[in-house]
């Protein structure tokens, strides 16, 4: 638990810091603890297993996507260990997301320290990997959009897709990004979506299921999360109180976020598309994988929220509410189960006669005091 608790002290303490080479040390052990993770989390093991096996005259037969099928396969018959090939691209997605924040005129490191609460510490840790990789691609693709560039914009988005099959559902985003919507029609699509989105029977039968019947390339994806409780819920969290909190200063500090940041009304308006999102990916957790692509723009808006608040006292209360929101977060998803407690580095073990896939695989469910559900 510490080294989690390390690198968000350090993420406060870069904040302050003035030396920009001494921001950059910091910001690159951060990419090292958060790309570099070995024997921690879930996903790697089924992709190990698929990366070691794959060939190039077997793409057409990968479970995974295209893009993805081929990248592994090329990597693996060139003779690359797959852990540098999972290391790398997490780096890729690692400077993508600094790349994007950058670009959007917010600090780095109030950014990681509110993202990886949020959601960083599942990505980089748990890394779901294709989704993770579409994700990266995804936040690269709103510059385009931005700069209303729509042949790259389209190129990015075929490239997410080609690693996770979702990202292709986001391609109207070039448009929606920018366009105008009174605060008023975002309140009615709040209200519906939370009315609508915890009676999940109701949602499934009338809305869900006649899309999935009409197109077999959707019931092939997406069926799977239907046959199991395990996908589903009708219940409203404590997050989802903390959202409706921000989807209120949103609506109350939107002209402030539009006029004092120069991509204020994209980063609005996808702050609100998220809030409108959230509640159905609380309650059918397929769509979740979609609130994980607009987490980076929702954590930017969250800042921007708290830079504009003038009153002293507010700005203190709502700096408050978050720090105490990120803590009790990290805490609540780092016990929850064997993946993140003990955290392993791959260069720990670089110089030593690599462990078996057997020893990785069982190392966290044998060490971990956390045992969990997962288990």
């Amino acid at each position: 638990m510490l080294i989690y608790i390390c690198a968000l002290a350090i993420c406060i303490w870069a904040i302050f810091l003035k030396n920009r080479i001494l921001k950059c040390y910091v910001l690159i052990s951060l990419a090292i603890f958060l790309c570099c993770g070995y024997m921690v989390g879930s996903d790697w093991r089924s992709y190990e297993l698929s990366y070691v096996s794959s060939s190039l005259n077997m793409v057409l037969d990968d479970r995974y996507e295209l893009g993805y099928g081929f990248l592994q396969a090329v990597c693996n018959t060139i003779g690359i260990n797959f852990w540098h090939f999972h290391m790398t691209l997490k780096l890729f997605v690692f400077v993508a997301f600094c790349y994007t924040v950058r670009y959007l005129k917010i600090g780095i490191f109030p950014f990681l320290l509110f993202f990886l609460p949020e959601q960083g510490f599942f990505l980089f840790l748990d890394c779901p990997f294709r989704n993770f990789i579409a994700i990266g691609i995804f936040s690269l693709s709103i510059i385009s959009a931005i700069r209303e560039r729509l042949v790259s914009y389209t190129v990015l988005i075929i490239a997410a897709s080609l690693f996770h099959s979702s990202a292709i559902f986001l391609y109207p985003f070039y448009w929606l990004v920018k366009v105008p919507v009174k605060n008023g029609i975002w309140i009615v699509l709040f209200i519906i979506a939370n009315i609508f989105a915890y009676n999940s029977d109701f949602l499934i039968g009338s809305v869900i299921l006649p899309l999935l019947n009409a197109s077999a390339f959707l019931a092939d994806k997406f069926f799977k999360y239907l046959l199991t409780d395990r996908y589903l819920s009708d219940q409203m969290n404590i997050g989802t109180l903390y959202r409706i909190f921000f989807f209120i200063l949103l609506i109350r500090y939107s002209k402030r976020i539009k006029a004092e940041n120069k991509y204020g009304n994209v980063l609005y308006n996808i702050a609100m598309l998220y809030n409108v999102l959230y509640p159905f990916a609380i309650s059918i957790k397929m769509f979740s994988r979609y609130s994980m692509y607009l987490t980076l723009f929702y954590v930017c808006a969250i800042l921007l929220i708290i830079s504009v608040i003038r009153i002293k006292y507010c700005h203190y209360l709502v700096l408050g509410i978050v720090l105490v929101w990120s803590g009790a977060k990290s805490y609540t998803l780092l016990t929850s189960d064997y993946r993140y407690i003990p955290y392993s580095n791959y260069f720990q073990y670089s110089f030593e006669e690599e462990h078996s896939y057997s020893y990785r695989s069982n190392y966290n469910f044998q060490k971990s005091p956390y045992k969990g559900e997962s288990e």
